[in-house]
């Protein structure tokens, strides 16, 4: 079921920060929350959902969700859309993967006020109102944390985490592949 997707998502999107960050490679970088183990293999076997390649999709990221659309997915905002939403879809035989910002911070989101001083890194270009996340934070991977239990909560099927590729930008902070 879509809570299994979800749960099943929570250790591969730490492993991917964890990645993302050059975790496991004997440097003073801050470790991930808990007993995570970097080397652990991708989760494929189980009954969460896995959308076909070809599977038919809306995306909507802003505004009132219109799910009107005849399509297998829906991917939406997990801040914006409202409760409910992955329940009245499911009721028509839909999904909801949730969209959030993994590697920014956005000062209009509810949890803005988790990040610290020293998680908030330079202004993302082009996105008003929006920084780069030192990924290495324990702090920031917390904040992650609960997004994706609010996920969970939500009955997301899964997640979209944004901004995975940090190590590429210029983000201010020493983070590598």
């Amino acid at each position: 079921g879509g809570a299994h997707a979800s749960f099943g998502m929570r250790p591969v999107l730490l492993l991917a920060f964890v990645l993302a960050a050059g975790g496991g490679s004997g440097s003073t970088e801050p470790s991930p929350p808990g007993n995570l183990d970097p080397d652990v293999p991708p989760i494929t076997l189980g009954s969460w959902y896995r959308p076909a390649a070809d599977v038919d999709w809306q995306w909507q990221l802003d505004g009132t969700p219109n799910l009107a659309y005849a399509v297998e997915l829906y991917d939406l905002d997990l801040f914006e859309s409202p409760a409910g939403t992955a329940a009245t879809l499911a009721g028509h035989g839909r999904r909801l993967v949730c969209y959030f910002s993994a590697g920014s911070a956005e000062n209009w989101r509810s949890d803005y006020g988790r990040f610290t001083a020293s998680d908030l890194g330079g202004a993302v270009p082009g996105w008003p109102g929006e920084r780069w996340l030192d990924i290495r934070s324990a702090n920031v991977q917390d904040v992650m944390l609960a997004r994706l239990d609010s996920a969970v909560a939500r009955g997301c099927a899964g997640v979209e985490p944004d901004w995975l590729h940090n190590f590429q930008l210029g983000t201010g902070f020493p983070i590598t592949a």
